[in-house]
């Protein structure tokens, strides 16, 4: 799956070498790494991923300082979704990444 999406995902589709891929996925397959990103998989996108697009955090406070990272180039995260998220945050920036 990591492969795939360096391949597809990319801003710039020439950027990756196959050389460039396999120094991230080769440290995917140590099974510590493995575990992490199932567990991330499980908790995050299966259980999280629908009680936020389902709004169960709407009326939840984000107060710990956030960074968010957008790229400009993301097929799936496009920055006009968090419009209007100021009123909901201490202290939160979100930074559009050009060529990402």
């Amino acid at each position: 799956m990591p492969r795939y999406l360096f391949r597809h995902f990319s801003s710039d589709q020439g950027t990756w070498t196959e050389a460039d891929i396999e120094l991230f996925v080769a440290k995917l397959r140590e099974p510590a790494r493995a575990r992490a990103g199932s567990a991330l998989y499980r908790g995050f996108i299966m259980r999280e991923l629908p009680r936020i697009l389902s709004g169960a955090y709407r009326r939840t406070r984000l107060t710990t300082p956030t960074r968010v990272l957008i790229g400009a180039d993301d097929p799936v995260i496009r920055p006009e979704i968090l419009g209007g998220y100021k009123d909901y945050t201490d202290d939160m920036t979100v930074i559009i990444v050009d060529g990402a």
